[in-house]
């Protein structure tokens, strides 16, 4: 679905990184996980189509920017004069490719997100985490393909976080979407993701790649101490 070879990344002279290369098969969830002003956000964006990158070369089963692709971005790109349920549907209105939304999937959608009381509400009505959950579902009811995610549950408080990153992975894989999330959690990449790729300090390069196990999903089990303290080695030793 999606394949990254050699790419590389330079602002003037500072080079931000080099030499990353990724494959995300369909079905697949990679998390991007490093320190901050390394360079995962351009990656996504390099992905979207959204930025030139400097070498190497990005390609996708699908056109980006499209209708199959599906991007969260930090700012959530909500838009202040509409409400809720027009924030989430308003891409099927500009996009006649995307086809028509089903009123009542958006409406058990809200719930999923346990936003059913906000579905009128103004974006300037709601709270961080509340604005948080509907680019979230936003991103998801399109159905795309390719799903690229820039903390997507950043601004969330820590339960909330644990009750919905079960529920984002579960509707991930129902989609069978290639997946690319970026984060600065452990524990959130360890529960969400298949595969991890931690990324050292600019210039920035790949320094390891691991694959949680089941067990570590479960967020109090020792297994998943265990792979938070791992990646934190990782991230250490490569810094």
């Amino acid at each position: 679905m999606l394949k990254i070879k050699n790419l590389s990344l330079t602002f003037g002279e500072r080079a931000i990184f080099d030499d990353i290369n990724m494959d995300v098969a369909e079905g697949e969830i990679v998390a991007l996980l490093g320190p901050s002003g390394c360079g995962k956000t351009s990656i996504l964006n390099i992905i979207a189509g959204f930025l030139s990158p400097s070498g190497g070369s990005v390609s996708t089963e699908i056109d980006c920017p499209g209708p199959r692709l599906g991007y969260m971005r930090q700012d959530h790109g909500l838009l202040p004069w509409l409400n809720a349920f027009d924030n989430a549907t308003l891409a099927f209105r500009l996009d006649s490719e995307r086809g028509t939304y089903d009123a009542q999937k958006v409406r058990n959608l809200f719930e999923k997100f346990d936003l059913g009381e906000c579905i009128h509400s103004f974006p300037q009505q709601m709270s961080g985490g509340q604005r948080q959950r509907l680019a979230l579902l936003r991103t998801l009811l399109g159905e795309p393909q390719l799903l690229l995610m820039d903390e997507p549950l950043g601004h969330l408080d820590a339960a909330l976080r644990i009750e919905l990153v079960h529920q984002v992975r579960g509707m991930i894989m129902e989609l069978n979407a290639a997946a690319v999330i970026v984060t600065h959690q452990m524990d959130e990449a360890v529960l969400l993701a298949g595969r991890i790729l931690v990324l050292g300090e600019t210039p920035t390069r790949l320094i390891a790649s691991e694959v949680p196990s089941g067990k570590a999903r479960n967020f109090f089990s020792m297994a998943h101490a265990a792979r938070q303290e791992d990646i934190l080695s990782f991230i250490r030793g490569g810094a």
